[in-house]
């Protein structure tokens, strides 16, 4: 039986057992024994079987290469943050997830586990502070999201209203003085949350991890993209992205280069740690014609 159906008929006894009164199951995350709870149903696939590698391995650059904290938004059920409790016990989280369910999945998780120096706030960082309906479809839903039109069609009822922050106005406060790198997945709200962190990253010049879906087509995406490229690269960060097909690191300069071969997940380097952070990667960058 291969490893992914066995993963799978794993997830879904838990789910069953979950029911008669199961709370957590035991794991082994990357070599660190892990206690992966079970809240409304949620026992993730991604916390009992370690994927998402690419991910682990820029976060493993990123803190290799400069202090600081680790900054998420868009926690959902605490992947990011286990990575790095895998790569360190005490390099400083943040954390931001609006989701109440995902909220309290993740504080379990940081209890059973006991990890340290680590802080989960209920916000959804934004561009402005003001209410605003979060779209979901399900408790833990991966792809809940400000952006009404990212969900349309799709199952919503368990969408809420949420209170949003500008990253700005944390600085010092909820958000490090010293940054190291900021994990952005807000499902198309990126943009937005960049906008408000503007000042912070133009001061820090943290590390940028952030999604950006493909345009395919679609004209409003395509403006998104470019208006983030333009953001980012305007203080003079460069942008890599990481080509499935020839699995190859690529430098992109415009949003309208990247094809749909690409991973949807971008890293923004503040041109000054370029070097360091692919010196850690051990990977240099094929610069697109």
């Amino acid at each position: 039986m291969d490893a992914n159906r066995l993963s799978k008929i794993k997830r879904e006894l838990v789910k069953v057992l979950s029911g008669i009164g199961l709370r957590s199951v035991r794991s082994n995350y990357e070599g660190m024994p892990l206690r992966v709870p079970i809240v409304h149903g949620i026992a993730p696939r991604g916390l009992m079987v370690a994927d998402e590698f690419w991910m682990g391995k820029c976060l493993a650059a990123f803190i290799a290469s400069r202090e600081g904290a680790v900054i998420d938004i868009g926690v959902n059920i605490g992947l990011y943050l286990t990575k790095l409790r895998a790569l360190s016990s005490d390099r400083p989280y943040v954390g931001f997830e609006p989701n109440p369910s995902c909220l309290l999945y993740v504080h379990e998780l940081i209890r059973l586990n006991k990890f340290t120096n680590c802080k989960v706030f209920p916000y959804a960082l934004f561009d402005k502070v003001s209410v605003a309906r979060f779209y979901a479809g399900w408790h833990g839903d991966k792809t809940g999201t400000l952006v009404r039109e990212f969900r349309e069609g799709d199952r919503t009822d368990f969408s809420f209203d949420v209170l949003t922050a500008v990253g700005d106005d944390m600085a010092g406060t909820a958000l490090p003085e010293d940054l190291c790198v900021i994990k952005i997945d807000v499902e198309e709200a990126e943009l937005q949350v960049l906008k408000g962190l503007s000042r912070t990253i133009a001061e820090q010049r943290p590390y940028l991890y952030c999604e950006i879906l493909h345009a395919n087509g679609e004209p409003a995406k395509l403006e998104k993209g470019n208006e983030i490229f333009e953001l980012l690269t305007q203080l003079n960060y460069r942008v890599l992205g990481l080509d499935l097909q020839t699995n190859t690191l690529e430098e992109i300069e415009r949003f309208e280069d990247v094809g749909a071969q690409f991973k949807e997940e971008f890293i923004f380097c503040p041109e000054e740690w370029l070097a360091s952070f692919c010196d850690a990667l051990k990977c240099v960058p094929r610069k697109l014609a």
